[in-house]
């Protein structure tokens, strides 16, 4: 057994023996567009990403604003929605293509040397794209599956999914389903805005349930 016991070092310094594995491994989508089996990049410079801190979210939004949202969004409220899709209220049950957890660089334009750039460190940040159904792609009569694509802060790989889901899903071009609908998505999982509003209530509403209370008793005394 000796015989046949050699270190990784050894193995990888054999006559025709290559590398143990490779320096970098490459995306699973990317070998799947190489084959025509997802759309390809769009061509041309993409529109600026809208920003949502500067501007208010008017709906349908923009797929960068609809990313940006998500990431902020709460956890819970979007895997519910994702969770529906996936249980057939909607119409995506994907398989995940790339799954990656890593530190990404926060960077800011340098205040006085133009075109140069200051790193304020690192953060964790969880990415997925996600293969969902076959559909034909705008212009082109060559099916392929359909991708989505999810990114939030921390390790935090139910939600990057759950991302992934609800983008393909909120791409649907006539919505039917709940996960489907932009203004239903983005609204209910916003943390601030739902958990607010919801907190509203314990403040006093004693004029309108007075007219409430004003409305029922004039039609009960109509009624006797």
């Amino acid at each position: 057994m000796a015989a046949f016991e050699a270190s990784a070092e050894e193995a990888a310094g054999l006559p025709g023996a290559g590398p143990l594995e490779p320096e970098r491994f490459r995306k699973v989508v990317d070998i799947l567009r190489e084959q025509r089996l997802v759309p390809p990049v769009p061509a041309g410079n993409p529109a600026p990403p809208t920003d949502i801190t500067q501007e208010s979210a008017a709906f349908p939004l923009d797929r960068s604003g609809r990313l940006q949202m998500l990431a902020r969004a709460e956890t819970g409220g979007v895997l519910a929605l994702a969770y529906s899709s996936m249980r057939g209220y909607g119409s995506v049950h994907p398989t995940v293509g790339e799954l990656r957890v890593g530190r990404v660089s926060v960077r800011i334009p340098h205040p006085f040397r133009k075109g140069e750039t200051l790193t304020l460190g690192s953060i964790v940040v969880t990415e997925v794209e996600i293969v969902a159904s076959v559909q034909r792609s705008e212009g082109d009569d060559v099916p392929a599956f359909s991708l989505g694509y999810g990114a939030c802060f921390g390790h935090n790989e139910v939600k990057a999914i759950s991302t992934a889901v609800l983008d393909r899903a909120m791409k649907t071009a006539a919505p039917q389903a709940p996960a489907e609908d932009h203004e239903f998505v983005l609204m209910h999982t916003d943390g601030i805005e739902s958990s607010g509003f919801c907190s509203h209530f314990k403040l006093p509403h004693y004029v309108t349930f007075q007219a409430d209370l004003d409305r029922l008793r004039s039609l009960k005394g109509a009624a006797e």
